[in-house]
C-alpha cells in the first residue's frame, strides 16, 4: 500500500511537471508566433513605408496693398516656417525639457520616458507628462491620424525610427515647431508667435517661450485667450495657463538651461498676449484674395498651391480702409443685444470697392457673405425705379397708393403686401417717399406695372448675378446675394453708369522681379444713363438725411453719401456709397433660426456709416470728399404737392425735384387760384364725398371758376 501511494504520487508529480512543460511551450510558441508576427509586420511596414519627407524651407508669397506696402504673407502649407537658428533658444529648451528632455540622446523612442510619465500621470491622478518623444508627435502630426489603434502605434513606429535614420536632429526639431498646434487655427512657431505676442520667434522673451511651450499639450486647456483659463484654481489659487506655464519654467531650472532666479522672475512676470483689439490693427489677408490665387491657377496652368510659394501679390486692398473694415466687422457684436452677444450663428461682414475701377479695397467677415447667402431684403428696390426711370415710364414724381393690394396686383390678385412692421401708408407717395420710407407697396406695384419678367432683364443688365425669379416680390429681395456682386451693381449708380466686375489681384511677379500676370486692362460696360443714376443716388441721400437710416446720420455728417437699407427675418443688409467708395455691409444668421430683430438702416447701417467715414478720413484726409452733382441732362423744377404740375405762386406746399429733361411736368397748377372752389370727390360716383366713401377712392380737388362742380353727394358709398 505504501509502495502504491509512492506511485501515484510519482506519477502525479510527473503529469504536473508535463502540462507545466506543455503550457511553458505553448507559451513560448504563442509568444515567438506573435514576436514573429509582429516583427514581420513592421518589417511589412518598413518595406511600403518611403516616404518621409519632411517639409521644406518654402518661400512664402507676399501680399501688397494698392501702395505697393506689404500686409501679410501667405504660403502653401498655411504655416509660417522659421528656420531653427531664427527661433529663440528660450522656446527651443522649453520645448526640450518639457515634452522631450533626453531628445538629442534617444533614437526617437524613450522607454523610460514612457515609464516616467505613466508613474507621474498616476501619482498626479491627471496626466501631466507625455511618454511620446519629439520624433513620435512630430511622426503623428504629420504621417498620421490620431486614432488609438495598435495599427496606428506600429506605423508610428517605423516613422519615428525612418525619421531618426534619415534627418538629422536639428531637422527633426526644426520640423516638430513648424508644425505642431498651438490653438485657434495656429500651426508653427511662426504663426503662434504672431497670433499671440505679435512679434517673430526669435524675439520671444523667457516668460513669452514658457507660455508657448505649455500650450502644446493642450491648446484648449491651456491658451490665456480662453478666459476659463486665466480663472484661479480652487486647489492651487492659480490659474490653469499660469500653472502650465510654472511647470515648464520648473523643468527649465531642472534641466539647467536657465537659473532658479531667472526661472523665479519670469514666473512672477504677468501673462500678457495680444488683445482682438491689438489682432484688429494688423491687416489681414481677405479670403477673396486666396480665391483669387486658387482661380488664376487654374487659368495660368500652375499647379495647386503653386502661386502659394515665392510670389510677390500686387492688390488693390487699401491698407487704413482694410484696417478699418477688419475693427467694424471684428467689433459688431458690441451693437446686438444682449441675449444675441454670444450667439455664434451670427455673423457680418463687409466688402468696399472704388466704384470707378471696381478694386475691391477692403473686405472683412464670414465666408457667407461673398457665396449669396444673406438676403439683401429693400436693398433690391433701386433696380425696379431704375429700370421706371430709365425707361421714362416713371419719375420721381410719379405715385401710387400705399394700401392693401388684394386685387391691384395682375400677376399675382391674391398677392397682399404691407410695409414693415404690417403698416400701411394709407395715401399716395412719389418714388421718392417710396424710397425713402421703403415703402414695399410701392416697389411691388411698380414691378407689376413694369412687369417682372422686364425688370428681371434690367437687373441682370445692371450686372445682378444672383438668382431673380421674375414674379412682382422679387424686389423685396427674399434671395441670397453675393455682397461683392451687390457693391458692384451699386456702383453704376456711383460713377454714373457703368459697369465694372469687382477685382482684388493687379499684378503677380516671381521672387525674381518678372511679370507673371497683370489683369488686362477693363473696358467699362455703359449699363444706365447718367442722368438716372444720378436721380436714384439723389434719392437714395434722403434715405440717410431722413429715411430708413438717418439714425446713423450722425455718424457720417460730412460725406456726400447715398444709401439704401435692407431689412429680412433673418438679416440687416445695406448698401452704400460716395463718390469714392461703395461699401455693403450685413449682419445675420449663418443658419436661418428664428428672428434676427435687427434693422438694416439701425444696426447694419451704424457698421457702414461707422467704416465709410473713418476709411476715408484716413484715405484722403478728415472730411476731404466729392459730391454727386447733377449732370447736363437734369433739370431741376418747383412742383405743386397737391397737383404734381408746376408750381405756381399761389401753391401753398412746394418742392423741388429733378427731372431727366423732357420728362417733367408741363402744365403749371391750376388749382391753387383765387375764387376756386375745394372739395372732396369720390372717383367711383364723382360725387362729393361721403365719411363712407373708401379712403383709397377719394380724391381732393380745387375747381376753378367754369369748371363743372359736382353739387350732389356720392350715392353709392351711402353706409346703408
Amino acid at each position: 500500500m505504501v509502495n502504491e501511494s509512492r506511485k501515484e504520487r510519482s506519477m502525479k508529480k510527473k503529469l504536473r511537471f508535463y502540462y507545466l512543460k506543455i503550457f511553458i511551450t505553448g507559451f513560448l510558441a504563442v509568444f515567438l508566433i506573435a514576436s514573429l508576427t509582429f516583427s514581420g509586420y513592421l518589417l511589412y511596414l518598413a518595406y511600403i513605408i518611403n516616404d518621409v519627407q519632411l517639409e521644406s524651407n518654402i518661400y512664402p508669397t507676399t501680399i501688397f496693398d494698392n501702395k505697393g506696402e506689404p500686409i501679410g504673407t501667405v504660403e502653401a502649407s498655411s504655416k509660417i516656417y522659421v528656420p531653427l537658428k531664427d527661433i529663440s533658444p528660450y522656446f527651443i529648451n522649453a520645448v526640450i525639457a518639457v515634452e522631450d528632455n533626453v531628445f538629442y540622446s534617444h533614437i526617437g523612442v524613450n522607454p523610460l520616458g514612457i515609464l516616467r510619465a505613466l508613474y507621474t500621470n498616476i501619482r498626479e491622478r491627471r496626466i501631466t507628462q507625455g511618454g511620446s518623444t519629439i520624433t513620435q508627435q512630430l511622426a503623428k502630426n504629420i504621417f498620421l491620424t490620431s486614432e488609438r489603434t495598435l495599427d496606428r502605434k506600429l506605423r508610428e513606429l517605423v516613422y519615428t525610427l525612418k525619421l531618426e535614420l534619415n534627418y538629422s536632429k536639428d531637422e527633426i526639431l526644426e520640423a516638430y515647431l513648424n508644425n505642431i498646434y498651438y490653438g485657434h487655427g495656429n500651426y508653427g512657431i511662426g504663426a503662434a508667435s504672431e497670433f499671440y505676442f505679435n512679434k517673430h520667434p526669435r524675439e520671444l522673451t523667457l516668460e513669452e517661450a514658457a507660455l508657448l511651450a505649455g500650450i502644446i499639450q493642450g491648446p484648449y486647456l491651456y491658451t490665456p485667450l480662453r478666459p476659463a483659463n486665466l480663472e484661479p484654481q480652487p486647489n492651487t489659487g492659480q490659474s490653469r495657463t499660469y500653472t502650465r506655464r510654472a511647470f515648464v519654467l520648473t523643468r527649465m531650472v531642472q534641466q539647467g538651461y536657465i537659473s532658479e532666479e531667472e526661472g523665479e522672475r519670469a514666473k512672477e512676470q504677468p501673462i500678457t498676449v495680444v488683445t482682438r483689439e491689438e489682432r484688429l490693427e494688423q491687416p489681414q489677408i481677405p479670403l477673396f484674395v486666396l480665391t483669387e490665387l486658387d482661380r488664376l491657377e487654374k487659368e495660368l496652368g500652375f499647379v495647386n498651391g503653386q502661386l502659394r510659394s515665392g510670389y510677390n501679390i500686387f492688390t488693390t486692398i487699401n491698407y487704413q480702409a482694410q484696417i478699418v473694415a477688419q475693427q467694424v466687422i471684428g467689433n459688431f457684436r458690441d451693437i446686438l443685444p444682449q441675449d444675441k452677444k454670444e450667439d455664434e450663428n451670427i455673423s457680418a461682414a463687409l466688402v468696399a470697392l472704388d466704384p470707378k475701377t471696381g478694386g475691391i479695397l477692403a473686405m472683412a467677415g464670414g465666408i457667407n457673405a461673398f457665396q449669396g447667402i444673406p438676403q439683401p431684403g429693400s436693398a433690391m428696390k433701386p433696380l425696379v425705379y431704375a429700370y421706371g426711370l430709365e425707361s421714362q415710364v416713371y419719375t420721381l414724381t410719379t405715385e401710387h397708393f400705399c394700401g392693401e393690394t388684394l386685387g391691384r396686383i395682375p400677376q399675382a390678385p391674391g398677392y397682399d403686401v404691407s410695409d414693415y412692421g404690417s403698416r400701411y401708408h394709407n395715401r399716395y407717395l412719389t418714388m421718392r417717399e417710396a424710397i425713402i420710407d421703403s415703402c414695399n407697396v410701392y416697389a411691388v406695384l411698380t414691378n407689376s406695372h413694369l412687369g417682372p419678367e422686364n425688370t428681371q432683364k434690367f437687373a441682370y443688365h445692371l450686372g445682378y448675378k444672383g438668382p431673380l425669379q421674375p414674379v412682382p416680390a422679387m424686389v423685396l429681395g427674399p434671395n441670397g446675394v453675393n455682397l461683392n456682386n451687390m457693391a458692384s451693381v451699386y456702383a453704376v449708380f456711383a460713377n454714373g453708369g457703368y459697369l465694372r466686375e469687382p477685382y482684388i489681384i493687379e499684378e503677380i511677379h516671381d521672387r525674381f522681379g518678372n511679370i507673371i500676370y497683370r489683369r488686362p486692362p477693363q473696358i467699362p460696360t455703359k449699363v444706365l444713363s447718367e442722368e438716372t443714376a444720378f436721380l436714384i443716388t439723389d434719392a437714395l441721400r434722403d434715405v440717410l438725411r431722413r429715411g430708413t437710416a438717418s439714425s446713423v446720420s450722425n455718424l457720417i455728417p460730412s460725406r456726400d453719401a447715398a444709401v439704401k437699407t435692407g431689412t429680412t427675418e433673418h438679416y440687416a443688409f445695406i448698401a452704400g456709397y460716395t463718390p469714392e467708395m461703395v461699401t455693403t455691409t450685413y449682419i445675420g444668421f449663418n443658419n436661418p433660426t428664428g428672428k434676427l430683430e435687427l434693422l438694416g438702416g439701425r444696426d447694419a447701417g451704424r457698421l457702414w456709416a461707422t467704416f465709410t467715414n473713418t476709411a476715408l478720413n484716413r484715405m484722403f484726409g478728415e472730411n476731404i470728399g466729392g459730391v454727386f452733382s447733377p449732370p447736363p441732362g437734369i433739370v431741376q423744377k418747383n412742383i405743386c404737392r397737391e397737383t404734381l404740375l408746376l408750381a405756381s405762386p399761389q401753391c401753398p406746399l412746394t418742392f423741388t425735384e429733378y427731372f431727366i429733361i423732357g420728362t417733367e411736368p408741363k402744365s403749371s397748377c391750376n388749382l391753387h387760384q383765387n375764387n376756386v372752389t375745394e372739395l372732396n370727390v369720390c372717383l367711383q360716383s364723382w360725387g362729393i364725398a361721403t365719411e363712407y366713401c373708401p379712403s383709397t377712392l377719394v380724391r381732393r380737388f380745387r375747381f376753378s371758376p367754369g369748371q363743372w362742380v359736382p353739387n350732389f353727394q356720392c350715392p353709392i358709398h351711402t353706409g346703408q
